[in-house]
Protein backbone atom coordinates (compact mmCIF):
# COMPACT_ATOMS: atom_id res chain seq x y z
CA UNK A 1 0.00 0.00 0.00
CA UNK A 2 1.50 3.44 -0.86
CA UNK A 3 1.21 6.21 1.62
CA UNK A 4 0.35 9.70 0.44
CA UNK A 5 2.82 12.40 1.59
CA UNK A 6 -0.24 15.69 1.42
CA UNK A 7 1.80 17.59 3.62
CA UNK A 8 4.34 18.34 0.88
CA UNK A 9 2.23 20.67 -0.77
CA UNK A 10 0.90 22.65 2.05
CA UNK A 11 5.20 23.54 3.32
CA UNK A 12 5.38 27.02 2.72
CA UNK A 13 1.34 28.08 3.40
CA UNK A 14 2.34 27.87 6.90
CA UNK A 15 4.77 30.37 7.06
CA UNK A 16 2.68 32.68 4.25
CA UNK A 17 0.21 32.63 7.15
CA UNK A 18 2.61 33.41 9.94
CA UNK A 19 3.65 36.86 8.47
CA UNK A 20 -0.02 37.54 7.41
CA UNK A 21 -0.82 37.51 10.42
CA UNK A 22 2.04 38.83 12.79
CA UNK A 23 2.31 41.85 10.36
CA UNK A 24 -1.34 43.05 11.59
CA UNK A 25 -0.10 42.58 15.04
CA UNK A 26 3.55 44.11 14.39
CA UNK A 27 2.78 47.54 12.57
CA UNK A 28 0.29 48.97 15.50
CA UNK A 29 2.79 48.08 17.68
CA UNK A 30 6.03 49.87 15.59
CA UNK A 31 3.82 53.16 14.82
CA UNK A 32 2.93 53.10 18.80
CA UNK A 33 6.27 52.82 19.53
CA UNK A 34 7.23 55.60 16.70
CA UNK A 35 4.15 57.90 17.80
CA UNK A 36 5.38 57.47 21.64
CA UNK A 37 9.05 58.49 20.97
CA UNK A 38 8.27 61.21 19.05
CA UNK A 39 6.04 62.75 22.01
CA UNK A 40 8.78 61.73 24.18
CA UNK A 41 11.11 63.90 22.53
CA UNK A 42 8.78 66.81 21.99
CA UNK A 43 8.15 66.70 25.68
CA UNK A 44 12.08 66.32 25.95
CA UNK A 45 12.54 69.34 24.12
CA UNK A 46 9.78 71.13 25.45
CA UNK A 47 11.12 70.27 29.71
CA UNK A 48 14.60 71.55 27.84
CA UNK A 49 12.79 74.88 26.67
CA UNK A 50 11.07 76.16 29.57
CA UNK A 51 14.22 75.16 31.77
CA UNK A 52 16.19 77.47 29.71
CA UNK A 53 13.16 80.17 29.51
CA UNK A 54 12.76 80.38 33.30
CA UNK A 55 16.80 81.00 33.67
CA UNK A 56 16.60 83.95 31.15
CA UNK A 57 13.29 85.55 33.07
CA UNK A 58 15.15 85.01 36.16
CA UNK A 59 18.47 86.20 34.98
CA UNK A 60 17.67 89.00 32.76
CA UNK A 61 13.78 90.46 33.82
CA UNK A 62 15.49 92.67 36.91
CA UNK A 63 16.94 94.56 34.11
CA UNK A 64 15.24 98.36 33.71
CA UNK A 65 13.10 98.41 30.71
CA UNK A 66 13.84 93.93 29.97
CA UNK A 67 10.65 91.91 29.72
CA UNK A 68 11.34 89.10 31.32
CA UNK A 69 7.83 87.08 29.35
CA UNK A 70 10.17 88.08 25.86
CA UNK A 71 13.19 87.01 27.07
CA UNK A 72 11.59 83.81 28.02
CA UNK A 73 9.78 83.16 24.97
CA UNK A 74 12.85 84.09 22.93
CA UNK A 75 15.08 81.48 24.87
CA UNK A 76 12.40 78.82 24.83
CA UNK A 77 11.44 79.15 20.90
CA UNK A 78 14.55 78.73 20.18
CA UNK A 79 15.62 75.49 22.40
CA UNK A 80 12.50 73.85 21.73
CA UNK A 81 13.21 75.15 18.02
CA UNK A 82 16.67 73.30 18.50
CA UNK A 83 15.39 69.89 20.34
CA UNK A 84 12.03 69.21 18.49
CA UNK A 85 11.05 67.44 15.19
CA UNK A 86 8.56 70.32 14.33
CA UNK A 87 10.24 71.73 10.99
CA UNK A 88 8.46 74.90 11.16
CA UNK A 89 9.13 77.63 14.03
CA UNK A 90 6.83 77.10 17.12
CA UNK A 91 4.61 79.54 18.11
CA UNK A 92 5.46 79.33 21.85
CA UNK A 93 3.44 81.50 24.26
CA UNK A 94 4.84 80.39 28.16
CA UNK A 95 3.15 81.80 31.55
CA UNK A 96 5.41 83.71 33.16
CA UNK A 97 4.15 83.76 37.46
CA UNK A 98 6.61 85.71 39.64
CA UNK A 99 6.31 84.49 43.28
CA UNK A 100 8.03 87.71 45.14
CA UNK A 101 8.00 88.58 49.01
CA UNK A 102 5.95 91.92 47.53
CA UNK A 103 3.37 89.74 45.89
CA UNK A 104 3.09 87.51 43.05
CA UNK A 105 1.99 88.92 39.05
CA UNK A 106 1.25 86.72 36.00
CA UNK A 107 1.21 87.20 33.07
CA UNK A 108 1.19 85.50 29.50
CA UNK A 109 3.69 86.66 26.50
CA UNK A 110 1.95 86.65 23.21
CA UNK A 111 2.60 89.00 20.21
CA UNK A 112 -0.23 92.06 20.80
CA UNK A 113 0.98 92.63 24.21
CA UNK A 114 4.01 91.90 26.97
CA UNK A 115 4.49 91.14 30.66
CA UNK A 116 4.04 93.59 32.72
CA UNK A 117 6.62 95.54 34.57
CA UNK A 118 7.98 92.78 36.83
CA UNK A 119 10.93 94.70 38.14
CA UNK A 120 9.69 94.69 41.57
CA UNK A 121 9.12 91.41 41.63
CA UNK A 122 12.21 89.92 40.43
CA UNK A 123 14.41 89.74 43.71
CA UNK A 124 16.67 87.56 45.15
CA UNK A 125 14.29 85.06 46.80
CA UNK A 126 11.72 85.19 44.51
CA UNK A 127 10.72 82.10 42.61
CA UNK A 128 10.34 82.78 38.74
CA UNK A 129 7.76 79.78 37.04
CA UNK A 130 7.86 79.27 33.41
CA UNK A 131 4.86 76.68 31.70
CA UNK A 132 3.86 76.30 28.15
CA UNK A 133 1.21 73.92 26.67
CA UNK A 134 2.25 73.45 23.02
CA UNK A 135 -0.17 71.09 20.73
CA UNK A 136 2.35 68.96 18.56
CA UNK A 137 1.10 67.15 15.78
CA UNK A 138 1.28 63.48 15.76
CA UNK A 139 3.93 62.06 12.74
CA UNK A 140 1.02 60.00 11.27
CA UNK A 141 -1.72 62.94 10.65
CA UNK A 142 -4.43 60.16 11.18
CA UNK A 143 -3.86 60.38 14.76
CA UNK A 144 -4.27 63.76 14.94
CA UNK A 145 -2.53 66.35 17.28
CA UNK A 146 -1.33 66.22 21.24
CA UNK A 147 -0.50 68.83 23.60
CA UNK A 148 2.88 68.68 25.58
CA UNK A 149 3.02 70.45 28.26
CA UNK A 150 5.99 71.71 30.66
CA UNK A 151 6.22 73.73 33.41
CA UNK A 152 10.14 75.11 35.43
CA UNK A 153 10.63 77.42 38.19
CA UNK A 154 13.77 78.81 39.62
CA UNK A 155 14.52 80.76 42.72
CA UNK A 156 16.27 84.30 41.90
CA UNK A 157 19.66 84.00 43.76
CA UNK A 158 21.15 87.34 43.34
CA UNK A 159 21.05 90.42 41.31
CA UNK A 160 24.84 91.91 39.87
CA UNK A 161 24.40 95.18 40.79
Amino acid sequence: MRVIDRSRGERGATMVEFALVMSFLLVPIVVGVAGFAVYLSNYLALTDAVSIGTRQAATGGWLPGADPCALATAAATAAYKAGSFESTTPSLTPTLTVYGPTGTVTGAANTATSCPTYAPYIVPGATVEVSISHPTQSIFSSYGSFTVKAQAETVVQGIPQ
